[in-house]
């Protein structure tokens, strides 16, 4: 082949393959249109690149970015795309930046919707568009699928929400590690309770005091019993505000207090504390460990 005949093959094959993309995607026609736009702009930059793949998946990734309120998502293009999402996370932000194609960052609000036909959050979806808008300027050094998922799973908690989902089903639709859904949705239901209308079920912990409260009603905790876990979270305040993890620590201190105090020791299982304060077996250990 002459280099004229290659140079026209390969863009033969780039359009093609934006297209077939573009379908798959159910991505409109102005859409692939303007995926065929940034390959032409990328081309007449005359910008290095290693294969024809990368520059078609780039080109599809980067309308979707631009049109965030198509559908489709950076998980939807690589898995269409015929090469790695990694290597697609790498090369398109080279040749985009090479080729002066700004891209705006993505919203938690369209990963919000499109998550809506997955996960039961429909009926509750004004709620959580609210308080994702509530926390904007809050969480810049969070990603917006983080922000998203960690609104979903904090969201069951409020009395005007009625869905139920784990973390696993959240992070396994969304994206985020279960480490960090569980890690920020506590930094959230704070956020909720002091900066919004929506109140919280009362077996959720907004802060370490109320913690205590809801534990001493729900196991009907003695003086004794409350006034050692209240000793023992005072001396180890930094420990609960360091890992955001109010429940955690909570939990942690009544069973300390269930050791160490005699007097009217309450007969509790860890079945009833996890129940109760939706941690682990093993973070119920961890904090055991740190406090003994």
């Amino acid at each position: 082949m002459s280099q004229s005949d290659f140079q026209t093959a390969g863009v033969r094959y780039v359009a093609s393959e934006i297209e077939r993309m573009g379908d798959s995607l159910s991505l409109s026609e102005s859409v692939v249109k303007q995926a065929l736009r940034i390959y032409h702009q990328i081309i007449e930059e005359d910008i290095t690149y290693s294969r024809l793949d990368d520059l078609s998946a780039t080109c599809v990734y980067a309308t979707v970015r631009l049109h965030q309120d198509c559908g489709a998502t950076f998980r939807d293009v690589a898995g269409e795309a015929r090469i790695k999402d990694k290597r697609l996370q790498t090369v398109s932000t080279r040749i985009l930046n090479e080729a002066g194609v700004p891209l705006p960052p993505p919203r938690p609000e369209i990963t919000l919707k499109r998550t809506a036909e997955e996960l039961p959050i429909d009926e509750e979806m004004d709620i959580l568009l609210d308080i994702v808008d509530s926390l904007s300027g809050r969480l810049e050094n969070l990603a917006p699928t983080t922000i998203a998922a960690s609104t979903i799973f904090a969201g069951q908690y409020l009395n005007d929400c009625s869905y139920e989902l784990t973390q696993s089903k959240v992070s396994d639709v969304v994206g985020p590690s279960e480490v960090t859904i569980r890690t920020e949705y506590t930094k959230i239901l704070r956020h909720i309770y002091h900066e919004t209308e929506y109140t919280i079920e009362n077996h959720r912990f907004e802060d370490a005091e109320h913690g205590i409260a809801v534990l001493k009603s729900e196991f009907d905790l003695s003086p004794a019993v409350v006034a050692e876990a209240k000793s023992v979270l005072e001396g180890h305040s930094e420990l609960v505000d360091e890992n955001s993890s109010t429940e955690a620590g909570v939990c942690a201190a009544v069973l300390e207090a269930n050791q160490r105090v005699d007097d009217n020791h309450p007969d509790l299982t860890r079945d009833d504390l996890t129940d109760i304060i939706s941690v682990t077996n093993h973070t119920i250990n961890e904090y055991r460990e740190v406090l003994r």
